[in-house]
């Protein structure tokens, strides 16, 4: 009797170490997980767009987004949808004293005015909704401002194409209440140089910036 408990025993150990082995290395390989991904540094690159450039979709306007999203005001949107002149008014230096001014931009209160203003391609740009996205934000620096007009009524168009947002004045009041403005997206950008620069062709920066479009030399 003795002599087939033996058997048994030795049968019994391994087993029993085997079950210990198995538990142990099922612990250790936890613990380094938890150690290396709690732990470790962050990959040089890892989430580059959450923290320095945001998501993709935070440059595109609200599902449902139209113009009245962008032209809150209605004498804003009365005046696009039928304006009697469009002048176009070049920045200056200085506030000056007959200069339109807005903060610390200034621009030749003598406009160039746009012939057939309700048939212009650069209305029809400014009307579309393609041409906005999410305001940048950034330094504004506007380039030219377009002025509508409508029944004694007017609306400031300021357009940036160093941080692409454009914003908009009724009547020259610049409040929290009557601000509004959007970016410019890509396709705006490209029709608003294009159409801009057409109708100021002297204007240097227009000139520069409808360069970069078409390749062509600028001469100085």
């Amino acid at each position: 009797m003795e002599g087939s408990r033996f058997p048994l025993t030795m049968k019994r150990i391994p087993l029993a170490l085997m079950a210990a082995l198995l538990i142990s290395a099922a612990i250790g390989s936890g613990v380094t997980w938890l150690v290396m991904t709690r732990f470790s540094p962050a990959k040089e690159n890892e989430n580059i767009h959450s923290y320095r450039m945001g998501d993709p979709e935070d440059w595109l306007l609200p599902p449902n987004s139209t113009m009245e999203s962008i032209f809150h005001a209605p004498e804003a949107r009365d005046i696009l949808a039928a304006p009697e002149s469009i002048t176009l008014h070049e920045r200056v230096a200085g506030p000056g004293k007959n200069a339109i001014t807005y903060g610390d931009y200034s621009f030749s209160s003598k406009g160039t005015e746009v012939s057939a203003p309700n048939e212009t391609p650069l209305l029809y740009s400014v009307r579309s909704i393609s041409s906005y996205g999410m305001m940048t934000a950034c330094l504004f620096d506007p380039v030219v401002l377009m002025r509508c007009t409508r029944q004694g009524h007017s609306l400031d168009l300021l357009f940036c194409f160093s941080c692409n947002d454009l914003r908009a004045f009724p009547d020259r009041r610049e409040t929290r209440e009557t601000y509004m403005g959007a970016g410019i997206t890509p396709q705006g950008r490209r029709a608003f140089i294009t159409y801009l620069s057409r109708a100021l062709p002297s204007n240097e920066a227009l000139r520069k910036l409808y360069a970069e479009y078409h390749r062509l030399r600028v001469d100085r």
